[in-house]
C-alpha cells in the first residue's frame, strides 16, 4: 500500500475549510452546532519545553482565525451542476422549476 504525503504547510499559511460542528461552538454572539461552518485557519507554531526530551521543541497546528458565512445551497447537486442559485430557497417554486425538471431528466 502506498501513502501519498502532502507537502508540509508553511508557518503563516492560511486556508479555508468547511467542517461539520458536532459540538457547540460560540460564533459571534450565538452558539451553533449540528450544522456546517466555514472556517478560516492559519498554520501556527509555538516553542514549548518538553520534559521527556529535556529541552525545547516546536509544535505546529492549524489555529482558527475566524468563522466565515456558510451557504448550504453550495452543496446542492443542482446548484453545482446547473448553476441555479435559488434552489431550495424562497425564490424557487419547486413544482414549476425548469432547472429542477431538466436536472431530473
Amino acid at each position: 500500500m502506498r501513502i501519498k504525503l502532502k507537502p508540509k504547510p508553511k508557518v503563516g499559511e492560511i486556508r479555508e475549510k468547511t467542517k461539520f460542528l458536532w459540538w457547540p461552538v460560540k460564533i459571534g454572539n450565538e452558539i451553533r452546532w449540528l450544522e456546517f461552518a466555514r472556517i478560516k485557519q492559519q498554520y501556527k507554531t509555538k516553542n514549548v519545553y518538553c520534559a521527556e526530551c529535556e529541552g525545547p521543541i516546536d509544535i505546529y497546528w492549524w489555529g482558527n482565525l475566524e468563522f466565515l458565512p456558510y451557504d448550504p445551497v453550495k452543496d446542492c447537486p443542482i446548484y453545482l451542476n446547473e448553476g441555479c442559485a435559488h434552489v431550495d430557497g424562497p425564490l424557487c417554486n419547486m413544482d414549476n422549476c425548469e432547472v429542477l425538471k431538466n436536472y431530473k431528466k
